[in-house]
């Protein structure tokens, strides 16, 4: 079992472990492709389908990621993009999760 799936990060066991797993499937989209299926996440995180499917589940229910149901693929999401223009000075903060 690597980090990612054990929920470590440099063998720092004192983290929240679907957070570590949610954090390293948004890495995937930092990748080469802006598009990925559930398998394609699955595979570059090092998770079962169902762990992937319900944590992609839980980032698109929270804008940070979004399903396109005709491709079945996933993409990031508007609150991502809101955080990223943040951090960047762009636009001015939201929160985090939608209410």
């Amino acid at each position: 079992m690597d980090d990612a799936s054990a929920g470590t990060i440099d063998g720092d066991t004192d983290l929240v472990q679907s957070v570590v797993r949610a954090a390293r499937i948004l890495q995937c989209f930092s990748g080469h492709s802006h598009r990925l299926n559930l398998s394609d996440v699955a595979r570059c995180c090092k998770l079962n389908v169902a762990t992937t499917y319900r944590l992609l589940r839980t980032l698109c229910a929270t804008g940070l990621l979004q399903r396109d149901p005709g491709s079945e693929t996933y993409e990031t999401g508007p609150m991502l993009r809101r955080v990223a223009a943040a951090g960047t000075g762009a636009e001015a903060p939201v929160p985090v999760v939608p209410r």
